[in-house]
């Protein structure tokens, strides 16, 4: 029952994160709402076996009492609104790591799917994996001006809403390029027709 509920929270928090602080940091200020934040994730950790060795235990806790204790001597709100930099730049690494190191994360995705990936669409999901390596470059640098040169209401509105928007569009862009790709991959797959024989 409390790890239902501790990761139903933890899900909404993370999904809801800028629409999350911008209420919370209101409601309860950055301090209690960074701490309370912390807490959750370490008890998420701590429930699920993520925790299960001692060195990692004490790895987590240490992280963790380090940001509560910067948001108790400091106080920033920065603390809590470089998060989704943090994730597009990650998101960045892993995927330009895999346009080097092949097979691609969307590609090692599809197969742990169970999908299957003809030879001929590895190279159309290398490119789309750079498109998104593009977006995650682009998407994590407004991150970062929204984090430090705008209000918090626009950092709200733009991690929360705005960039799974543009997100949407391009998942949604990536499905219509890939019905036109299959179409042409197929055309070039079919044998050429017989030329019809000359009457004599």
């Amino acid at each position: 029952m409390i790890r239902a509920l501790v990761n139903t929270l933890l899900v909404i928090a993370l999904l809801a994160y800028p629409l999350a602080v911008y209420y919370g940091v209101r409601e309860l200020g950055v301090v209690t709402f960074g701490i309370t934040l912390a807490l959750l994730v370490l008890a998420r950790l701590w429930l699920t076996g993520a925790l299960a060795t001692r060195a990692r235990q004490l790895i987590a806790c240490g992280i963790a009492v380090a940001f509560i204790a910067a948001l108790l001597l400091h106080g920033d709100l920065r603390w809590l609104t470089l998060y989704p930099v943090v994730i597009n730049a990650v998101l960045l690494v892993v995927f330009a790591a895999s346009l080097h190191s092949p097979p691609t994360v969307i590609e090692r995705g599809l197969r742990a799917l169970r999908q299957p990936v003809p030879d001929e669409a590895v190279a159309y999901l290398w490119w789309v994996t750079l498109v998104w390596c593009g977006f995650f470059i682009v998407n994590g640098a407004i991150a970062a001006w929204s984090a430090f040169a705008a209000p918090l209401k626009v950092w709200a509105l733009y991690n929360g809403v705005i960039s799974y928007a543009l997100i949407g569009v391009l998942l949604v862009g990536e499905m219509i390029v890939r019905v036109f790709y299959k179409r042409a991959v197929a055309k070039r797959a079919m044998p050429p027709s017989n030329p019809s024989t000359p009457n004599p």
